[in-house]
């Protein structure tokens, strides 16, 4: 039995349908649209009875700029629709006009949601009417980033495991447990964004832009990237059931993190499309200098001022390979030669610490990975459940590294085991013993082992083969309130500014008079200069990104009231709590 509009919807459509101007056909035309979609309909009936969704309207056609997806009004219910998406005549809807509705759906659905208290981790706020106009007004004012999000509401995953296939964009919702500054999530089809980033004043419609525009780009990905984390399982379970002494993953892993650098490239390549076209909504012209302009650090993963001339080139390739061939308006092609120099240099940047001409990039669950990293955490998980779940076939039991020897060549692949078991390595057969593995980029191949340290004594955390605890970092070894003083810092400010500068900040804001993180409001970008507001008047600090100064090294090593006690007391108990393992 088809799903039709229940007693609310269409009361919803009876008050749309006696508004000055709407027309019988515009109508009709509503009442196909949303009857084009038995899920989203359902949605909507849902929606309505909960008094969520109560009219809908059309924007005035003489709107400048015009609407691309519509708006949604939090207080009153009504969604607003673009004037462009109904058609002169008829009764059936245009497909711009059923993905518009698709977009407002969700944007229904997300506006009456709620997010994590930053201030309190078992509390959550309600979504308020401030973020959905900067989610929807980011949307609205790139045509790129508009037809991308449309065409990704209403295209099925061919490939999705439930029917009907969902489409590649089924949700809004917002990041948690990573630093990100915006995440797509291929299970449930949600595009999940910090909410912090959503408020006015840390919204930034250029830095939103172009992170709509990447996480979009995911989606339209997705297909391929669980195609590759599938062979990744297949190659890794092949080379586990070998008869061999070597079990080398070093061609598997690496494939996968080829697939990787390919699909954060193109990501890269469509926020740069979706954040040109947003300005050239207001200037035709924009090009290159202009999105170098606008100060957004993203931009300089792209292209640089040259030092001699001034003018705003690509960023220089090595002996050999190509630079980024922009289009002559500016924007680029996901061109084989494009999409490698993106891989370069945007997934190929260093993590933290790392000199700051180097940009220095810092992802994953602490912020502290960079991609190869982020990315091959799960891939050497994969490697590790594959050699235990073949120990296991064929012993009876788990014994990891008799027999076989795993072995990987750590640096063709640029990963570090530091910065791995600092990730979080999940090791679900035998988590207690640690997988010995051999690194073939030694000579002769070196013994080593990786630990789970995704949960449990080693919660992200490193552990040297001796198994004592490593030096803590500065940001480990400050006070509790520099630490929470901190991630509010890290909070308030642009996910791609790096530790240093942040601490830097965080020594400059407590030598303004600011002590305390609730005593932050607000942390942003102008120019080159990280600007801190306090929430009380005339406190503020600044500190230039490119710059050098205090940081946390500096505060760290500053005694804390009764804190030289409390860490020689913390030191005695830590010897007489760590005892050697056996690797």
């Amino acid at each position: 039995m088809p799903i039709e509009p229940n007693t609310e919807l269409n009361a919803a459509l009876t008050s749309f349908e006696k508004q000055p101007g709407v027309t019988a056909q515009q109508v009709a035309q509503l009442r196909h649209a949303l009857a084009s979609d038995p899920g989203m309909l359902r949605d909507l009936n849902q929606e309505a009875t909960a008094g969520q969704l109560r009219g809908f309207a059309v924007q005035p056609a003489a709107t400048t700029p015009p609407s691309l997806v519509g708006s949604y009004d939090l207080s009153t219910g009504v969604v607003t629709l673009p004037a462009a998406s109904f058609q002169a005549t008829g009764t059936t809807s245009s497909a711009d006009l059923r993905a518009v509705v698709q977009v407002q759906e969700m944007s229904v659905r997300f506006g009456n949601s709620r997010f994590q208290d930053p201030n309190n981790a078992a509390a959550t706020l309600p979504v308020t009417q401030d973020m959905i106009d900067n989610l929807q007004g980011a949307i609205n004012g790139s045509p790129v980033l508009a037809r991308e999000v449309k065409k990704a509401a209403t295209t099925a995953d061919p490939g999705d495991t439930q029917t009907p296939h969902r489409n590649h964009l089924e949700n809004f919702g917002f990041v948690s447990g990573m630093s990100a500054g915006g995440a797509y999530y291929g299970g449930d089809k949600t595009m999940r964004l910090p909410a912090a980033r959503l408020q006015t004043p840390n919204y930034d419609p250029v830095d939103m832009t172009f992170v709509l525009g990447h996480e979009i780009e995911h989606g339209f990905n997705h297909p391929t990237t669980r195609a590759a984390t599938q062979t990744l399982r297949t190659g890794a379970a092949a080379i586990a059931a070998q008869p061999g002494a070597t079990h080398d993953y070093t061609g598997t892993i690496g494939a996968y993190l080829e697939s990787s650098r390919k699909d954060e490239a193109e990501a890269e390549i469509a926020g740069w499309n979706a954040a040109l076209s947003r300005l050239q909504q207001t200037n035709p012209a924009a090009n290159q200098t202009d999105m170098l302009n606008t100060n957004n650090s993203r931009m300089r993963d792209f292209v640089q001022r040259d030092p001699t001339s001034g003018a705003v080139v690509p960023l220089p390739a090595p002996a050999g390979k190509q630079p980024l061939s922009f289009n002559a308006d500016g924007s680029l092609n996901p061109t084989p030669d494009n999409v490698a120099a993106m891989g370069r240099q945007y997934f190929d940047r260093p993590p933290n610490p790392a000199p700051a001409v180097d940009r220095p990039l810092g992802v994953g669950e602490r912020g502290s990975s960079d991609y190869s990293n982020y990315y091959g955490t799960f891939a050497i998980e994969t490697a590790i459940g594959a050699e235990r779940a073949h120990a296991q076939t064929h012993s009876g039991s788990v014994h990891p590294g008799v027999t076989h020897r795993m072995t990987i060549n750590m640096g063709s692949l640029r990963l570090n085991e530091n910065l791995l078991e600092r990730e979080g390595i999940d090791i679900r057969i035998n988590p207690g013993t640690p997988q010995p593995y051999y690194d073939s980029g030694q000579t002769p191949p070196a013994l080593h082992h990786f630990d789970h340290t995704q949960s449990g004594a080693n919660d992200h955390t490193h552990v040297p083969i001796a198994g004592t605890p490593p030096a803590p970092s500065a940001l480990e070894r400050l006070s509790p309130n520099d630490r929470a003083m901190f991630e509010r810092l890290r909070e308030q400010a642009p996910a791609h500014l790096p530790e240093d500068v942040l601490g830097r900040a965080l020594a400059a804001t407590k030598a303004a008079g600011i002590e305390r993180p609730d005593q932050i409001a607000s942390a942003r970008l102008s120019g080159e200069r990280l600007w801190v507001e306090g929430t009380t008047p005339g406190f503020h600090a600044a500190v230039e990104v490119s710059g050098n100064g205090p940081g946390l090294r500096e505060l760290a090593q500053t005694p804390q009231p009764a804190q030289a006690q409390q860490e020689q007391q913390s030191q005695q108990e830590q010897v007489k709590a760590t005892a050697p393992r056996a690797h």
